[in-house]
């Protein structure tokens, strides 16, 4: 068994940091599941019908790509794969905000699934394989903060919507994706 070198009580601080960016990871996620249904219907001005596919283009995009994950993790390593997917997902929720066509949105929908679905299996891969704390308690400590940012953020993004409106609100989960971004530029270079 692995013996963590940190007494009992602490938890090293890469591990709350890994924890706040499942916290924006999963807000983003959140976002997307509970608000395009209604941004592309109500902003956007696309049938409900055609609104409702936004969810479904996110989430297939997501599991397609947390299939061909572990591929892409071996065989361009956690750097690479996370500054492509998380610029993927900035790219994707930038046109979804700023573009007219519901298409086009869809397409961005998926975008950003596609960006969002390797972020968390490596945050936890790379919490849980440290050798100052147990893999439970860096992976429980991570998956606290990360549902928080799903119950939290997402609410509050209608909270949001109602002073504001629905594409600025919105603008929230962009820069949470952007902090992701810069955050893993930072986290995971490659070390020569």
């Amino acid at each position: 068994d692995r013996q963590e070198t940190s007494p009992s009580y602490g938890i090293p601080p890469f591990i709350y940091l890994c924890g706040f960016l499942a916290l924006a990871a999963y807000a983003v996620e959140g976002s997307c599941a509970e608000w395009s249904a209604l941004l592309l219907h109500t902003v956007k001005g696309a049938p409900e019908s055609t609104a409702a596919l936004g969810f479904g283009a996110f989430s297939v995009a997501i599991a397609l790509s947390r299939l061909l994950g572990d591929g892409l993790r071996q065989r361009w390593g956690d750097f690479a794969l996370l500054l492509a997917s998380t610029s993927a997902a900035f790219c994707g929720l930038a046109i979804v905000l700023l573009s007219p066509w519901p298409a086009l949105c869809l397409a961005g929908y998926a975008l950003t699934g596609a960006g969002m679905a390797p972020i968390m299996p490596v945050l936890l891969s790379r919490a849980g394989s440290r050798d100052d704390i147990s893999p439970q308690r860096a992976t429980t400590t991570m998956a606290t903060l990360g549902y928080a940012g799903l119950l939290v953020i997402p609410p509050g993004i209608g909270w949001l919507a109602q002073w504001y409106g629905l594409p600025t609100a919105l603008l929230l989960p962009l820069l949470l994706s952007l902090l992701l971004m810069a955050s893993c530029l930072l986290l995971l270079r490659p070390v020569r």
